[in-house]
C-alpha cells in the first residue's frame, strides 16, 4: 500500500467532508477560506486525490461543528441500535443530494422548539404508516 495515495478509508473521509459542505450550504471556496488553504485542495480533499492530514481533520470538525469520529467510517461494520446517535452519513447523502431534502433539512433546523420537532417527527411518521412505500 503506498502512503501517498489515497485508500478506501480516505474515499470514504473525502465524501463526509463533501456531505457536511454541502449540510452548510458552503462553497469550496468559502470552506477554503475557514480553513486558510485554496478552493482547490477542498477540491483534491473532496475528491479524494489527497489525503486529509489529522490537523485539517480537527479543523474540519470544527467548521462543521461536528465530533471529528463523524468523519470516520465506523472500524467495524455493527449494526444500529435503537439509542445509537451515530450520523447515518449514507442517508444523509442521500437527503442532502436532493433540493427537496436540503430544503426540508434547512426548514427542520430552524425548529427550535423541541416539541414542535417531536410533533414534525410524528406528523412525518404518520404519512409514512398512512402511506408506505
Amino acid at each position: 500500500m503506498n502512503p501517498k495515495r489515497a485508500s478506501g478509508v480516505d474515499t470514504e473521509i473525502a465524501r463526509r467532508v463533501y456531505v457536511h459542505r454541502k449540510r452548510l450550504g458552503l462553497s469550496q471556496t468559502e470552506l477554503a477560506q475557514k480553513l486558510g488553504i485554496t478552493f482547490q485542495q477542498v477540491q483534491k480533499y473532496e475528491k479524494g486525490t489527497n489525503r486529509i492530514v489529522a490537523g485539517r481533520l480537527f479543523q474540519l470538525a470544527v467548521v462543521f461543528n461536528i465530533p471529528i469520529q463523524t468523519l470516520f467510517p465506523p472500524a467495524e461494520p455493527r449494526p444500529p441500535t435503537e439509542d445509537d446517535t451515530a450520523i447515518d452519513t449514507d442517508a444523509l447523502a442521500d437527503l442532502l443530494l436532493t433540493a427537496d431534502g436540503r430544503r426540508l433539512y434547512q426548514a427542520f433546523l430552524q425548529l427550535k422548539d423541541r416539541i414542535v420537532r417531536k410533533r414534525v417527527i410524528a406528523l412525518v411518521e404518520a404519512l409514512i404508516d398512512q402511506h408506505p412505500s
